[in-house]
């Protein structure tokens, strides 16, 4: 029995020995640490085990760390494994301010799963928030951009014909491209007036405020000092009024100043005038165009309209 007893002491007196001297002593085997832990003297610490997915069995209040997603996780029921909160999960901090997605943890004390596409909703007097699922009515409408683009003429079979409605007198002339291609132009004699007709319909959303029009002339022209005068007038038609006896008025005007080099250039009018139009209204323009006397013929090739859409 004496015996015993000095191996004991001899086997502790060992283990001090070698913790006075800076050794790592490894304990195996299940062990249960009773009293108070400190260890605010060590230079690292590992509080739990690692591992790169969740153990297949666990006892309530186990954890351990996930070497993959980086968080510890904690055992909260048999064989049940969850993401500790405040434990270095996606919002540490306590259960009040922990969001954990995708996992069924909990919000705020609430269980939640954000699988899929969730509102978030807060609760304005008392009750838990919580997420549920999207409805069409929790999406705002927008209104989208529309364009209209519009060939000038065509040329078929090296016949030239307009696309735009053209007038009984002083009509510009369709005419077909030289060379390969068999595309065709608008014509607008230098020094004349000369003009076109057109339309399209507004959005069922259109407003006038803030909606705007705008126009985009696609021209050419042979003289790169020629200045072109374009004017644009508009008459609005709604689906209970005729077309006959259209009253236009001005809607904008801008200039035309061919490129030095292709002679070729886009003129922009912004902000057309609208006044009085409505929704699934027809907007009918008549642009003017007067090129300068003696200079070379205005050609249109394209027309672009872009309603602009207030979001």
């Amino acid at each position: 029995m004496r015996t015993a007893v000095f191996i004991t002491a001899a086997v502790l007196l060992a283990v001090m020995a070698a913790a006075q001297a800076g050794a790592q002593t490894t304990i195996n085997g299940s062990r249960r640490i009773l009293g108070a832990w400190d260890a605010s003297q060590a230079t690292s610490t590992k509080v739990a085990r690692q591992a790169a997915a969740d153990p297949a069995s666990c006892e309530e209040g186990e954890v351990y760390y996930n070497t993959e997603r980086h968080v510890h996780r904690q055992c909260t029921g048999p064989n049940t494994w969850t993401d500790w909160v405040g434990g270095g999960g996606v919002m540490p901090g306590g259960a009040a301010n922990a969001v954990q997605y995708n996992s069924g943890t909990e919000l705020g004390g609430v269980e939640v799963n954000t699988t899929g596409t969730r509102r978030f909703l807060m609760q304005v007097s008392g009750g838990r928030p919580a997420f549920e699922a999207l409805e069409a009515a929790d999406v705002p409408s927008r209104k989208v951009a529309m364009y209209t683009s519009m060939t000038a003429a065509k040329c078929q079979s090296g016949l030239a014909m307009a696309n735009f409605n053209l007038p009984a007198q002083n009509a510009p002339t369709a005419a077909c491209q030289t060379g390969t291609t068999y595309g065709a132009v608008l014509r607008f004699a230098a020094g004349a007036t000369q003009s076109f007709m057109d339309h399209f319909q507004l959005p069922a959303d259109w407003s006038s405020t803030p909606d705007t029009i705008d126009v985009e002339f696609a021209g050419r022209s042979a003289d790169a000092a020629q200045a072109v005068k374009i004017e644009v007038e508009y008459a609005c038609a709604g689906t209970d009024s005729g077309i006959d006896d259209l009253v236009f008025q001005h809607a904008g005007s801008a200039s035309f100043v061919p490129n030095a080099g292709s002679k070729r250039t886009i003129t922009r009018i912004a902000n057309l005038s609208a006044a009085g139009c409505a929704a699934n209204d027809a907007y009918y323009f008549k642009a003017a165009v007067q090129p300068d006397p003696g200079a070379a013929a205005y050609e249109l090739i394209s027309l672009r309209v872009v309603v602009r859409r207030a979001f």
